[in-house]
């Protein structure tokens, strides 16, 4: 780790002394320390690592080729702004690193300080009969709603943004199935992810990794890269850790498929990059390939520039919105068992851009691009996202940031912990499949996004479906043990 740290320190005065801005220098050179440190113990720091690997796609790459390679970046407002996103970015990867630090530290005194494992090692874990169950049960759950999340998510949007362009999704589209398909339909992603946590052999996931890939290629139809981008995420990290714990000697990653990944990825940038065109019906007009792949961190580290926005129009933002609650704020209106109790008259719907959304609603994504935009784009389904980082320090000021960066460190510690092998390891290694989702899209999305899936409705569904199913099927067992013992 030392090795490493010094030298990003020497790379980071190589860039100082070639005129890059010492402030985009900082931030990077802790990026580099932090992903050297998260990589160094990979199967208790997956979850850093993959927010790392997203904080540099949408916070850190459109600095990095506006400085290294020239591109222009969005919303520049003038040095000033440009320099204070740097700080901020800097500000929340070190406290990230600091907080995580100091309680996977705590952790790894406290399991090491007792014995309390339950089995011996994770080959035990994976085929004891309690793991053994939940697999099964939530193999059963997936298969069962499966076909209810193909519908939804994929055939019908896929209908409504062939008929009326992907631009309208945002602003026309209103689900028309049944509660309980929908419901159904949202299970299914916790059942794969729970399958996943309990560590099967490559043969026993094989059918249930093919439908959810096949699923994640099947949303681009729908205009939509996140989900697509989101699995291909889950499923490299995913792959790495099993290779490297090497459950069942199982070798998940060789070299063959080593070289194919690092030649399809600079492929994927391009695609992705041209995607963002096409959904629109139109074609970039860039020739060089560099410049496709290029173009792409520049499309996607705009989630910088959200934080230039949020400062440059800070007076016409609403001070008391709270924009870094968003979820928790919305779950609380829209819940259906809450609604029973509570009649929450909030003056818009949460479906489709409004301008009463914008102004009324604490969304930084609806309010600042109603400000940045304009009326008429945004009521045409456009929009400029928002960020952790920019609501924390909106609301907050830097303090926010910096405490709302430690919640995240410790956040990802915590549930990444996988130190001592008992019964709830299968749970815990399912929360961390759970709360990737939130790390990952954090830097793009709002800060509550990762806490608001502790109140997910469809997660603990799953969950305890699962947990019953799982139940019966050990008591069958037992059952068919006794006769054939009575036999």
């Amino acid at each position: 780790m030392g090795v490493y740290t010094l030298g990003s320190l020497i790379v980071a005065c190589l860039l100082v002394l070639f005129g890059v801005d010492v402030y985009f220098v900082v931030a990077f050179t802790i990026w580099c320390v932090s992903l050297f440190y998260a990589l160094s113990d990979f199967r208790h720091r997956l979850l850093y690592s993959a927010f790392l690997v997203s904080f540099f796609v949408f916070l850190l790459s459109g600095h990095f080729v506006y400085e290294i390679f020239g591109y222009e970046i969005s919303y520049y407002f003038g040095y000033e702004y440009y320099r204070l996103s740097n700080i901020l970015i800097a500000l929340s990867l070190l406290s990230i690193l600091i907080s995580h630090r100091f309680a996977d530290g705590l952790m790894t005194v406290r399991f090491s300080s007792i014995d309390r494992n339950q089995y011996l090692g994770l080959c035990e874990f994976a085929i004891s009969d309690h793991t053994r169950n939940i697999r099964r049960a939530s193999k059963i759950v997936f298969y069962s709603t499966f076909p209810f999340l193909a519908f939804v998510e994929v055939i019908q949007k896929f209908a409504f943004v062939r008929d009326s362009g992907y631009a309208s999704y945002y602003v026309d589209f209103t689900p028309n199935t049944p509660f309980v398909v929908r419901a159904l339909a949202n299970m299914a992603p916790y059942a794969f992810l729970i399958i996943l946590a309990t560590m099967p052999r490559k043969s026993e996931c094989r059918i249930p990794l093919f439908l959810y890939s096949a699923y994640a290629v099947a949303s681009l139809l729908t205009g939509r890269r996140i989900y697509f981008v989101l699995t291909a995420l889950l499923l490299m990290m995913y792959f790495i850790l099993r290779n490297i714990l090497s459950v069942y000697n199982d070798c998940w990653i060789n070299k063959k498929l080593v070289i194919l990944a690092m030649l399809a990825v600079p492929f994927l940038l391009m695609f992705l990059f041209e995607y963002k065109y096409a959904r629109f019906g139109r074609v970039s007009g860039t020739q060089s390939f560099i410049d496709q792949v290029l173009g792409f961190f520049q499309q996607q580290g705009f989630s910088a520039s959200v934080i230039r926005l949020t400062d440059y129009y800070e007076s016409s933002l609403n001070p008391k919105a709270y924009y870094s609650f968003f979820s928790l704020v919305k779950w609380l209106r829209t819940n259906t068992v809450i609604g029973l109790f509570f009649n929450f008259d909030y003056g818009f719907s949460y479906l489709y851009n409004s301008i009463e959304y914008a102004k009324l609603g604490n969304s930084l994504s609806n309010s600042l691009s109603l400000i940045a935009l304009g009326s008429d784009r945004y009521l045409r389904g456009f929009a400029v996202g928002s960020c952790y980082v920019a609501e924390l320090y909106y609301d907050f000021s830097y303090i926010g940031v910096m405490f709302g960066s430690f919640v995240y460190g410790g956040l990802m510690a915590f549930f990444n912990n996988i130190r001592r092998l008992t019964k709830g390891t299968v749970w815990r290694l399912a929360f961390v499949l759970f709360l990737f989702d939130g790390f990952v899209k954090s830097p793009r999305w709002n800060f509550d996004i990762v806490l608001a899936q502790f109140l997910n409705t469809a997660m603990w569904t799953t969950i305890f479906i699962v947990i019953g199913l799982s139940y019966l099927l050990s008591m069958a067992r037992k059952r068919s043990i006794k006769l054939k013992v009575l036999t």
